[in-house]
């Protein structure tokens, strides 16, 4: 099994009003954290693929953050959603991989333990998608199989992933991450975000 890790970061952040991706708690950008997050818990396996972020939105102020090391692509159609943004990437993802790894930019809470239970879950049930799961939502990170490629290729508008899991939902296997409730889009959630016990000074 190879596993392609996709981080979604190519929204405008309108309701943010500024750059959220780059925005940096403990001199760490949201985008940063996901990557360091996503990187460790990648690091043991050995067949864990290529690791890409979709940008769009301020790609170019984002693609110099990042740095040189980590693949970017841009998704033409960003604007007109996450879902546009995924399916784009999905549409040129890696032929070799047999999965997809499908992460967000502003999870901000997430810890790389938390993404290694979703890989062990993954590697548990390899036909099945996994995906995470906290207060009674079930979304992103997910882990889906190739066979569901086809799919996630037709998403439109703004709601990510979330039909495919919920049209395939008695193929889903869930993972209690309660870590994965804590997103950034105003810069209310960021404030909040900072009183998190792992960003206290």
């Amino acid at each position: 099994m190879t596993l392609h890790t996709v981080i979604l970061a190519a929204g405008s952040s309108q309701r943010f009003f500024g750059i959220k991706q780059l925005a940096e708690i403990k001199g760490l950008s949201l985008l940063e954290h996901s990557i360091n997050c996503y990187k460790t818990a990648l690091g043991y396996l050995a067949q864990r693929g290529a690791f890409t972020i979709v940008v769009g939105a301020n790609q170019d102020k984002i693609i110099a953050a990042v740095g040189q090391n980590i693949e970017c692509y841009y998704a033409p159609n960003w604007s007109l959603g996450m879902g546009h943004s995924l399916a784009d990437f999905i549409k040129n993802v890696v032929p070799t991989s047999t999965h997809v790894l499908v992460g967000l930019a502003d999870q901000i809470a997430l810890q790389s333990e938390d993404i290694q239970r979703l890989i062990k879950v993954h590697q548990e049930f390899p036909e099945a998608i996994i995906s995470a799961r906290y207060n009674n939502v079930v979304g992103a990170p997910c882990i889906f199989p190739r066979s569901y490629y086809i799919h996630l290729s037709e998403l439109r508008g703004d709601k990510g992933a979330k039909s495919v899991l919920e049209h395939f939902a008695n193929h889903v296997v869930t993972v209690d991450i309660p870590n994965a409730q804590f997103d950034v889009d105003t810069p209310d959630d960021f404030k909040k975000a900072k009183t998190l016990a792992q960003f206290k000074a």
